[in-house]
């Protein structure tokens, strides 16, 4: 998992000096997660969770551009008695399609997403025990979404997005699968580099 994260912390400073003159933004986001599970025999209600994270834009034209992002997300899900509490350290990659030229540009937004588990709880009331042997350690999935992006002026942009992640892979070492699915709410700000 180090190996990952300094590889990946390594690629984003090659990209972001190789390209300093390119049309590259980087920034920062946070939002809140509604997350439940989907399959067989799936009974849960939606848990609340938190997500941030940082992310790199390479505009490709004006109207699309590449995105990477390197998230911190809370999932899992909730039943009357308990809660399971699922955190990933998450990596989505998705293109954007941007609409019109103004102050106010709406966008959409679609690609893959691969997560790493990073621990995992369930709550009982008051007790919490170790689940992290029981679901998988990676999770992958497609993310759906759409938002607004509005111009700060000096290459600075404020953004709002809602995403859709349709979780793809069994999360559970159990008999029977289990998808994650999660509603996000987004926030964020990025920075030209030009």
């Amino acid at each position: 998992m180090k190996h990952l994260i300094l590889f990946l912390c390594l690629a984003m400073g090659i990209l972001t000096f190789g390209y300093a003159q390119s049309p590259i933004s980087i920034g920062l986001k946070g939002g809140l997660n509604f997350a439940n599970f989907a399959g067989d025999n799936v009974n849960t209600d939606s848990r609340t969770g938190i997500n941030f994270g940082a992310f790199g834009t390479y505009s490709v034209k004006e109207t699309f551009g590449i995105t990477a992002e390197i998230n911190y997300a809370q999932k899992g899900a909730k039943t009357s008695n308990s809660k399971l509490n699922i955190n990933y350290l998450e990596i989505p990659v998705h293109l954007s399609y941007f609409f019109g030229k103004g102050k106010v540009r709406p966008k959409l937004m679609a690609g893959p997403y691969l997560g790493f588990l990073m621990n995992s709880e369930l709550q009982v009331g008051n007790a919490k025990v170790n689940a992290k042997d029981i679901y998988s350690n990676t999770d992958f999935g497609l993310n759906l979404g759409g938002g607004l992006h509005y111009d700060l002026g000096d290459a600075k942009w404020l953004y709002l997005d809602a995403r859709y992640g349709l979780g793809l892979a069994d999360v559970t070492k159990a008999s029977g699968n289990v998808y994650n699915r999660v509603f996000s709410i987004n926030v964020g700000i990025s920075f030209g580099l030009d």
